[in-house]
């Protein structure tokens, strides 16, 4: 029996409480290309229109170290990343 894939590196957005930065985007791409690894990313965003859930291409999958955790939550805050897998 195949192992299942690990659970993707969720990550949350609210741009409804918060502005967010048009830049947002290509700085996670930036933080998430220094932390290659085998990890999905997943970026669901709260907005005025409800959930969406972006899923970044496999060029942008991590290693989940505490250096990309840091990293993270410095530009998108505490509450943003889900809890580890």
């Amino acid at each position: 029996k195949a192992a299942l894939p690990p659970e993707p590196l969720r990550l949350r957005l609210d741009a409804v409480a918060s502005a967010i930065p048009a830049a947002i985007i290509d700085e996670l791409k930036h933080i998430l290309g220094n932390h290659a690894g085998d990890l999905d990313v997943v970026l669901d965003v709260t907005t005025s229109a409800g959930e969406r859930r972006l899923r970044f291409g496999e060029e942008y999958r991590v290693a989940p170290t505490p250096g990309l955790r840091a990293e993270l939550e410095h530009v998108l805050g505490p509450l943003a990343l889900g809890a580890p897998a």
